[in-house]
């Protein structure tokens, strides 16, 4: 019997295109707003009263450094920590949920 082997991609771009392509042409926006909401969720359950923001606008720093437009969003949700963002942020449908 052999051992189970990881999963690996050999063209990790073509894979991204190809399920971009399966999505909506602002599903980013959803995607990212509906995180933002669970993050203050998250955040109630610890006890958090305050008034949970989201903003949408431009990276001004980007614009004024670069003159490049970048969408953000911010909240204030619970956040995460540095080695959650390492593992989470550049890997394909990884989360921190359930």
């Amino acid at each position: 019997m052999t051992a189970t082997q990881p999963i690996t991609v050999g063209n990790p771009t073509f894979l991204v295109d190809r399920l971009g392509m399966d999505c909506a042409p602002f599903q980013y926006i959803r995607e990212l707003t509906q995180n933002a909401i669970e993050a203050i969720a998250k955040r109630r359950e610890t006890g958090w009263t305050e008034e949970g923001h989201i903003v949408w606008d431009v990276d001004w720093t980007l614009v004024e450094s670069h003159g490049i437009y970048k969408l953000q969003i911010s909240d204030n949700g619970i956040g995460m920590t540095g080695p959650q963002i390492e593992q989470y942020i550049n890997s394909l449908s990884s989360s921190g949920g359930t």
